[in-house]
């Protein structure tokens, strides 16, 4: 018994005294003997697997307190570049008002508004605010290529407030200008138009091209409607059709009328619905 008791003392709880079914005095020794050293070897047990799992909560938020602090400082420093190169390009605009070109001046201001705007973080913004980017896209290519190519905009105020994914006409503009505009003649177009169509939007983008042949509208047609983005000229159509589709769902989308030789016609059909709602949902 003795040397049990020492084993015990010395952090072995898994040994026990002889049981023995005596009701005498040392039978009840012995029983109660192993019955507390069973209650010792369940609460270090416990304890230990609950200090096991602390150590474990406090590895885990001292990660967690690494990946927070590597996110803050990956944070800040892609708030330094973009402002770095906002302000690059505003010394370049400086330096170019002071050599008096005031085109390349105007260049670089437009070049810095459509930064600007990129560079925001939200998903989702107005189509006021989209077609303030569209805008400056337009104009920067208007500045390049002078009077060969002219733009306007007539849209609905009453859809302005709406909402629209970030950049979704981009890339349809940029459509109209590489495959829309001639560089070797004059009165090239872009119109971009806006307006409620029953409960929906519907924003137009127009040039006065070459356009499509029936086989290539085909073909660009099937595209969409099978909603898979191929390494094509108009990849950036069938991406901006596969946003709205995963956004919005398979009633909205874009669609294309083309005439060869008189140009073409995106039209993207969009749900009314306000800025606020949209960023929720999405």
């Amino acid at each position: 018994m003795a040397e049990t008791a020492q084993l015990v003392g010395q952090g072995n709880f898994h040994v026990k005294m002889h049981d023995t079914d005596a009701q005498d005095e040392l039978g009840t020794v012995t029983r109660a003997f192993n019955t507390m050293v069973e209650n010792l070897d369940l609460y270090m047990a416990r304890t230990k697997a609950s200090m096991e799992k602390e150590q474990q909560m406090m590895e885990r938020e001292l990660l967690m307190e690494n990946h927070l602090k590597e996110a803050q400082l990956k944070y800040l420093q892609s708030q330094i570049n973009p402002h770095f190169l906002y302000n690059t390009l505003d010394a370049i605009r400086t330096q170019a008002l002071v050599q008096r070109a005031p085109d390349v001046a105007e260049m670089v201001l437009v070049l810095a508004t459509l930064f600007r705007i990129s560079i925001r973080r939200e998903m989702i913004v107005s189509i006021a605010d989209e077609l303030e980017y569209c805008q400056s896209y337009l104009k920067l290519y208007a500045l390049r290529y002078g009077d060969l190519l002219s733009f306007g905009f007539d849209v609905d105020p009453q859809i302005r407030p709406y909402s629209i994914p970030k950049l979704l006409l981009q890339p349809l503009i940029e459509n109209a200008v590489v495959h829309g505009i001639d560089p070797l003649r004059e009165g090239n177009v872009i119109q971009v138009c806006g307006r409620m169509a029953g409960g929906d939007i519907e924003i137009l983008i127009c040039d006065n091209g070459n356009g499509m042949d029936e086989q290539q509208l085909t073909a660009l047609r099937t595209e969409l409607a099978q909603q898979t983005g191929r390494p094509g000229a108009h990849i950036g159509i069938s991406n901006v059709n596969q946003r709205i589709k995963l956004i919005y769902g398979a009633a909205y989308g874009v669609s294309i009328r083309s005439i060869r030789g008189a140009g073409t016609e995106i039209r993207v059909q969009l749900p009314a619905r306000a800025v606020e709602e949209m960023k929720r949902y999405v």
